[in-house]
């Protein structure tokens, strides 16, 4: 728990940045990290699948 307090307001830190430099730029980012994400979870799927195959 003492680890989370200090990375907490580095995160805080960055997410306000974020927000100052424009909605746009939040945006673009959480889509790109959105799409990273499905990526990351479609490769597991198929790693999951092809031993069945």
């Amino acid at each position: 728990m003492k680890k989370a307090s200090k990375i907490l307001p580095t995160i805080v830190k960055k997410v306000g940045l974020i927000f100052f430099t424009g909605g746009y730029d939040f945006k673009r980012v959480i889509s790109r990290l959105s799409k990273r994400l499905r990526e990351e979870r479609d490769r597991q799927l198929m790693e999951v699948r092809s031993p069945i195959l």
